[in-house]
């Protein structure tokens, strides 16, 4: 469900001073009203704004203040106090707000998405930063007001009735494949933000983000660790918004084929590429048992990146893995289920193991496709 509830801090984010709106809050709170999106103030002051709320005439929704809620920001008791009033569940709540110490911890103790106002706060710590109330108005054009958020999904079971979940934003057959290959491929970063943030919000609205304990990136066919250069800023961010830990969860201790590559010269691809180069990092032996884990890659084709991730973790203890691409290349996925016991902390020999493989298909979603190319567009 899209976003429908718009929370602004009033000193600094919404008000210069007691008398003066910052410029473009009047445009975004029309906006908001066009939309259908609710407005609530939010503010450890009331008294020193009660005459430009009055003033100005502007039309909201919710204010809330210390009294009403016995606590000062950055107690999650205002956005409570919000949810409960409004009847909205807060994974439909954005916050605006410019202090690091009061907007942003109050914002993250509710796990509630977090904009940063650099018109306010010009050298944020935290959020997502946007320099003008009008850039908020942009983004949430582009990236909050959709209905669905996975251009392609697969939910089943393994062959020891372990889960696989596996979601992609993004349907490869769409003309946006070239774009996010060389962002994501080729380090490109014009338009890294845009699938990034797409991505983001999918989890957010989606609701995955109040599932999961550990964010991680799958590592990249060179040796090294889990950092995906073009991945790890936004993702980090994402995971600081709220409160879960980013991890630097898998090591490729050996080079793997990288598929791309592979697939142009015609050489075959299999699970052994992926189960015989990458282990789990062992600073996390023990600390992953009974944790759900979303696991993020940049594109998937026949699955064995996402298999390799989700076994290991497993044999690890994990309870539930999730994992989840910018891109998804055709219909067919290629599910697989280890059968013996290993050591996923460790180096594996990929002629010890015993595994099953079975192709399963999963299924696009043409309403994805179509907003995301639709927001694209969006300037």
């Amino acid at each position: 469900m899209s976003i429908k509830v718009v929370i602004l801090d009033l000193s600094g984010t919404t008000c210069k001073s007691s008398r003066q709106l910052q410029n473009g809050i009047e445009e975004l709170l029309s906006f908001c009203k066009s939309k259908d999106l609710k407005v609530a103030f939010v503010t450890n002051t009331p008294n020193k704004y009660a005459s430009i709320l009055s003033s100005k005439e502007l039309i909201y929704d919710c204010l809330v203040h210390p009294k009403l809620v016995n606590k000062k920001k950055p107690s999650p008791e205002f956005i409570y106090y919000i949810e409960k009033k409004l009847g909205i569940s807060r994974n439909k709540f954005i916050y605006i707000g410019d202090s690091d110490k009061s907007d942003a911890f109050c914002a993250a103790n509710a796990r509630v998405l977090y904009f940063c106002a650099k018109w306010a706060n010009p050298s944020p710590q935290y959020g997502i930063p946007v320099a003008t109330p009008i850039h908020v108005k942009k983004y949430i054009q582009k990236y909050l007001l959709k209905e669905n958020f996975w251009g392609w999904k697969l939910e089943t079971q393994d062959a020891l009735g372990n889960r696989v979940r596996v979601l992609t934003l993004l349907d490869c057959r769409s003309p946006l494949r070239s774009i996010a290959v060389d962002t994501f491929k080729w380090g490109k970063m014009k338009h890294r933000q845009f699938f990034l943030s797409h991505l983001i919000t999918s989890i957010y609205l989606s609701g995955i983000y109040n599932e999961v304990d550990y964010w991680a990136t799958y590592p990249p066919h060179t040796i090294g660790n889990s950092l995906n250069p073009t991945m790890r800023h936004y993702i980090k961010i994402a995971s600081q918004e709220f409160r879960d830990k980013y991890i630097d969860l898998f090591v490729r201790y050996r080079e793997s084929r990288d598929s791309g590559a592979s697939r142009s010269l015609h050489l075959p691809m299999d699970f052994e590429n992926q189960i015989g180069t990458v282990h789990l990092n062992s600073v996390f032996n023990r600390k992953l048992r009974n944790k759900k884990i979303l696991v993020l890659d940049d594109f998937i084709t026949q699955g064995f990146s996402s298999e390799c991730a989700r076994n290991l973790l497993y044999k690890s203890g994990a309870r539930d893995v999730i994992c989840m691409g910018i891109g998804k290349y055709g219909e067919r996925y290629n599910q697989i289920t280890i059968r013996n016991d290993l050591d996923p902390f460790n180096p594996i020999d990929p002629e010890e193991i015993k595994f099953d493989e079975l192709e399963v298909f999963g299924t696009f979603d043409s309403d994805v496709k179509n907003n995301i190319e639709t927001s694209f567009e969006i300037e």
